[in-house]
C-alpha cells in the first residue's frame, strides 16, 4: 500500500514515506502513529479489515478466531489489537486452561499429583505437583474452562461492565457448583493401576486465547523431573491414540532424533520459527543462543505451515540440559502467537535422580510443578455500560 506522503510524514516522496513506515512495528503503528497522525487515524480506526489482517499475521487462524474478528466491531477489534501488542513490557495473564485428560496416570492416585492444575501456576501457597505413573511418553490435555476457576475468581474473567446477571455468569457458576468435579471424587472412581483419566468440563466458548508465553516448572524435590517435553495446541479436542503428530514426536528426546524428525518430515510439519539450538540454525528463521535464556535447548514452531498430519499444531520443543535448571520461560516472536482452545504437553522422559533421594522404587515416572500458558484473553461478550 503506498501512501500520500504530505498525508503523514511530510515533503518526502512516497516509496521513501512509505519505506518508513514499513520499517515501524506494529506496536509503533497502532499505538504511536495511530496517535500522532490524523491520516493514520482514520485509516486504521474506520478499515477494520486492516485491523482483522493484522490479527493473521500475529496468530495462527481458527474457527474461533474467525468467529471473534468476523463479529467483534471496528473499535473493539481496535483496542484488542492494542491491547495485545502493547504487552511487551508487561505481564501476560494465564489463560484459563484445565487439565481434564491423561493417559499417564497419577502417582498413587493422590490428590496432590493429580493433573487437573497442570497449567495453573501455584505462586506458592500450597504444595503443587504433577506426577505420572511408572513409564514415559505421556500427555495430558487441557481445555480453556470455566473449570480453572473457583467461585471466587470466577469474576475475574468478566469484563468491568458485563452484566452480570445475565445467563452466561448463572451457567458458569452453576457448573462450578453442581458439574465441576473434584480430583478426590473422580480417583475414587479409578483403579490404582488406570493410566487412562478423563473428567468433564464446561468449555469457554465466548472466548479466545492469544498465547504469548509458556512458562514450564520442575522445581521441587522430584526423584524424576521432567527432562525433554513438548506443547501442541488444538481447535478442537485430542485423542492420544492413534494420533499421527503425537505417535511422530515419541522418539524426539535429543537434539538429534529432533533434527531427524524434521527433515525426514519437512513436508508434513511447520517450519521452526526460533531456536537456540546450533544443528537447528540452518532450518530456522530466526537463531540465537543467547535469546532464549537458560540451560536448556528449545525450539518454537511457526504458527503456519502444512498440518497434513493432525488437528494438533506443534509450538515448542524443550529439554532441560542441567539438573539446576528448574524453570524455562519461552516467549513466542511477536508476530508467531498462537491460538486454540485445547493444549497437549507430550511428557517424553524424565532426568533419574533416585539415587540422590535414596528411592529404591524400581521404575522411573515423570514429575513436573506446572506448565502455565500466558497471553491475552479476548472475549465476544455483550457488555452493558
Amino acid at each position: 500500500m503506498e501512501i500520500e506522503s504530505e498525508k503523514l510524514l511530510g515533503p518526502l516522496e512516497s516509496t521513501m514515506c512509505t519505506r518508513i513506515v514499513s520499517f515501524l512495528t506494529l506496536n509503533e503503528v497502532f499505538t504511536k502513529v495511530n496517535v500522532l497522525n490524523h491520516f493514520w487515524h482514520n485509516l486504521v480506526s474506520y478499515n477494520a479489515n486492516i485491523v482483522r489482517n493484522c490479527f493473521y499475521t500475529i496468530c495462527n487462524p481458527t474457527h474461533q478466531l474467525d468467529l471473534y474478528l468476523g463479529q467483534a466491531t471496528g473499535a473493539k477489534l481496535l483496542k484488542d489489537l492494542q491491547k495485545l501488542i502493547r504487552k511487551t513490557e508487561e505481564k501476560y495473564e494465564e489463560l484459563p486452561y484445565h487439565g481434564f485428560k491423561t493417559d499417564g496416570g497419577c502417582d498413587q492416585n493422590s490428590p496432590l499429583y493429580f493433573f487437573d492444575h497442570c497449567f495453573k501456576l501455584s505462586a506458592g501457597k500450597k504444595l503443587q505437583a504433577v506426577c505420572t505413573r511408572d513409564g514415559k511418553n505421556f500427555h495430558i490435555e487441557g481445555a480453556l474452562a470455566v473449570d480453572y476457576f473457583d467461585e471466587k475468581s470466577l469474576s475475574s474473567l468478566l469484563p468491568d461492565n458485563f452484566a452480570k446477571e445475565q445467563e452466561l455468569l448463572l451457567n458458569y457458576t452453576e457448573h462450578l457448583q453442581n458439574g465441576k468435579q473434584a480430583p478426590e471424587k473422580i480417583l475414587l472412581n479409578v483403579e490404582r493401576e488406570i493410566y487412562q483419566i478423563e473428567s468433564s468440563f464446561l468449555l469457554l466458548k465466548e472466548f479466545v486465547p492469544i498465547i504469548s508465553e509458556i512458562h514450564i516448572s520442575r522445581a521441587g524435590h522430584y526423584t524424576c523431573p521432567v527432562k525433554t517435553l513438548m506443547v501442541f495446541v488444538s481447535d478442537e479436542r485430542v485423542e492420544f491414540k492413534g494420533d499421527a503428530m503425537l505417535n511422530l514426536f515419541s522418539i524426539a528426546n535429543s537434539k538429534d532424533k529432533l533434527k531427524e524428525i524434521l527433515m525426514t518430515h519437512r513436508d508434513q510439519l511447520p517450519p521452526v520459527e526460533y531456536t537456540n539450538i546450533q544443528t537447528l540454525k540452518e532450518m530456522s528463521r530466526i537463531y540465537h543462543q543467547e535469546k532464549i535464556v537458560g540451560d536448556f535447548d528449545a525450539c518454537i514452531f511457526k504458527n503456519r505451515g502444512p498440518q497434513v498430519l493432525s488437528k494438533l499444531r506443534p509450538i515448542c520443543w524443550v529439554r532441560f540440559n542441567k539438573l539446576t535448571r528448574k524453570i524455562c520461560n519461552l516467549v513466542m516472536p511477536k508476530t508467531n502467537r498462537f491460538s486454540g482452545h485445547f493444549i497437549v504437553i507430550k511428557l517424553l522422559d524424565c532426568d533419574d535422580l533416585r539415587a540422590e533421594y535414596d528411592d529404591d522404587y524400581p521404575h522411573t515416572n515423570i514429575d513436573m510443578s506446572f506448565t502455565s500458558i500466558r497471553g491475552t484473553l479476548l472475549h465476544n461478550l455483550k457488555t452493558v455500560v
